[in-house]
């Protein structure tokens, strides 16, 4: 008899763990499940949008006060989105300036977007990264045209590699509700979010990654820096991540760095750029080769590949219809001095070696 009811209670106990596993696997499933967001960002919602025109209204005289402070202060903005004339999305956003030199020298710094949660349920959008958008700074044609031109880099980077950021060509409209007037209106860019470009990617952003260049996808990295010397940009620091952000993209040859912010580029000649004073060059437009690894590293592959996406690279400028012809032609002039340059690798020994002699 004892031994019959030991045997029952064996059994139950058999039936309870087994519905227990049961129950926890199917748990861990619909967590899973929960965590897979399968609907678009706000950004991806945008880019989406053909002819894409934003207005922006908030206290601009806030906002302006907000710029000259040290730490970043939200605010409260509406932004109504349109394709062409018809009004697709009215959502309240934060706001708040971002950038450096933009931020202190701006009439309209760039901003960063901010969609909170009751906003992202309303819009049916998924969590994502805050936007930035670089507007025009001054309302003021010159100043517009540092930005199309900036606009343009990231178009480039594009062309070579898949492992770079979208951008979104708008035009904003900004509204000052408190005395209900237009500040001013330009074409100005959206950059799509770190953690949209890691999902696009199938790759995973590390914040804290600081892995040495021999540790660094090599292709990649050597593409890079020829990029950056294409365009002019030394304001970049790779062991900072100082406009640079990491992606790992389950490959054994290591994480890829993505560049960002090319306002200090010579392709651009922002007035206001200035190179680095540690740095041995007086202006932006003369390059600067800032490889850091073996002086006879071998760059003929990457001179090659750039070689193979000129006619490419300059379709993008030529083909793109809110500059005017001269400044496309200051732009690929400035790109035929870099093609003459990796031609001749006697002139490229020596640029690796420029940034050597400098301590």
């Amino acid at each position: 008899m004892n031994t019959m009811l030991g045997q029952k209670q064996g059994l139950l106990r058999l039936v309870i763990l087994t519905l227990a596993v049961f129950f926890l696997a199917c748990s861990g499933r619909g967590k899973k499940a929960e965590e897979i967001d399968n609907r678009p960002s706000f950004y991806s919602k945008l880019s989406s949008i053909t002819d894409l025109s934003v207005t922006i209204s908030t206290d601009y005289d806030q906002l302006i006060y907000n710029k000259g402070e040290d730490e970043d202060i939200y605010q409260e903005a509406t932004m109504t989105v349109f394709n062409g004339s018809e009004a697709r999305i009215i959502s309240n956003v934060l706001i708040r300036p971002r950038g450096v030199t933009r931020r202190s020298l701006c009439d309209f710094p760039p901003l960063m977007i901010k969609i909170q949660k009751k906003e992202r349920k309303k819009l049916d959008i998924k969590k994502s990264d805050n936007i930035k958008l670089v507007s025009f700074c001054k309302d003021d044609v010159n100043f517009g045209n540092l930005v199309m031109k900036e606009y343009l880099i990231y178009k480039l980077y594009n062309i070579l590699t898949d492992t770079s950021y979208n951008v979104k060509l708008a035009h904003v409209t900004v509204k000052d509700t408190l005395n209900n007037i237009k500040i001013s209106d330009q074409f100005a860019f959206l950059i799509e979010p770190t953690d949209d470009m890691a999902r696009r990617l199938g790759c995973i952003y590390d914040e804290k990654d600081s892995s040495p260049v021999k540790k660094i996808h090599k292709e990649q990295y050597k593409n890079f820096v020829v990029f950056q010397y294409m365009v002019g940009n030394t304001d970049w620091n790779l062991s900072g991540r100082h406009n640079i952000r990491m992606l790992e993209c389950n490959s054994i040859n290591g994480p890829k760095p993505v560049p960002y912010d090319f306002d200090y580029s010579g392709l651009v000649n922002a007035g206001y750029a200035k190179p680095h004073p540690m740095l041995p060059i007086k202006k932006v437009t003369e390059r600067l080769f800032q490889f850091r690894g073996p002086a006879k590293e071998d760059f003929s592959a990457t001179y090659t590949t750039f070689k193979l996406k000129k006619s490419e690279f300059y379709a993008v400028i030529n083909d793109f219809p809110h500059l005017d012809k001269n400044m496309k032609s200051e732009m690929i002039s400035f790109l035929n001095e870099f093609y003459t340059n990796i031609s001749n690798p006697e002139i490229m020994m020596a640029e690796i070696m420029k940034v050597r002699k400098k301590k």
